[in-house]
């Protein structure tokens, strides 16, 4: 897998600060009972999800070894189906505080485990594929990824403001730009031969590469068939599926243009949510 450079002490700080704000969240509701708008999961279920994957990702970053239990060469998407409900099924605990208290401890075990370390170290992570491993910096930013767009669908469910900080958007995107091999879709690619380059307005770009399915990602310099701006936050929501790309087209949050701009609007199709 190619990796748009990241600051890992900028993911950490991230992770850290975003930590605060979803424990000081749940802390303030009263209960956890809430469903979560367009999931079958309550507030209660996604803050025993964010506890349980920081865990074990914490875990992972120590060398502790995973027992996936999946089906071999289950696809990513599949596994991490199948990992969610084991994680929300984990925690039998609803409280808001109690639950505030899981994920405060999981987000302190992650940071004590990667501060201080190089973000380029290989980590296992056969929750994602059979023999899958990550650098350090794309697991952390996989993890900030989590506490920015969960704390986001509950802040939704409740009624309360989540403002997402551009910096700490694009850092999740640096890090979803090196797993997106992990979550092409192979029905949906199986006949796209093109080349993307994706501008993270603010920050910076990269280029997705498809050949008939397979999927890598390159720095910029070689021709392009399509041209993608965006807003950092606004494709952010787009790629974990928590918005719809024709309002962020329509605000003007995101654009194409090269010779191929039309195939700006299939992109998102290619893959899976992270």
């Amino acid at each position: 897998m190619g990796a748009v450079p990241i600051e890992f002490s900028a993911v950490c700080a991230a992770i850290e600060d975003t930590g605060e704000q979803v424990t000081a969240l749940l802390r303030s509701l009263d209960h956890t009972a809430t469903a979560v708008p367009r999931s079958r999961w309550t507030v209660g279920d996604v803050a025993a999800h964010l506890a349980t994957d920081l865990g074990i990702n914490a875990d992972a970053a120590s060398g502790v070894a995973f027992d996936t239990d999946m089906p071999a060469h289950a696809r990513t998407a599949e596994r991490m189906v199948s990992l969610n409900a084991r994680a929300v099924a984990q925690v039998s605990e609803r409280d808001p505080g109690k639950l505030a208290d899981l994920v405060e401890a999981a987000v302190a075990s992650l940071l004590g485990t990667i501060i201080g370390r190089s973000g380029s170290e290989r980590i296992a992570t056969p929750w994602y594929g059979d023999d899958v491993v990550l650098d350090l910096d794309v697991l952390a930013c996989s993890m900030l990824g989590e506490l920015v767009v969960h704390g986001h669908d509950i802040a939704r469910a409740v009624g309360r403001r989540w403002p997402i900080d551009s910096p700490h958007a694009r850092l999740v995107l640096y890090g979803v730009a090196s797993m997106l091999p992990l979550y092409v879709d192979p029905g949906a690619a199986a006949g796209v031969t093109a080349r993307y380059s994706i501008h993270v307005r603010g920050g910076q770009a990269f280029v997705v590469s498809l050949d008939k399915g397979i999927v890598a990602i390159e720095v910029p310099g070689a021709a392009v068939d399509c041209h993608i701006s965006a807003d950092p936050v606004a494709l952010l929501l787009v790629a974990y599926g928590r918005k719809g790309q024709w309002s962020q087209i329509a605000q003007g949050r995101m654009l194409a243009w090269g010779r191929k701009p039309w195939m700006a609007l299939s992109f998102r199709g290619l893959f899976s949510d992270p």
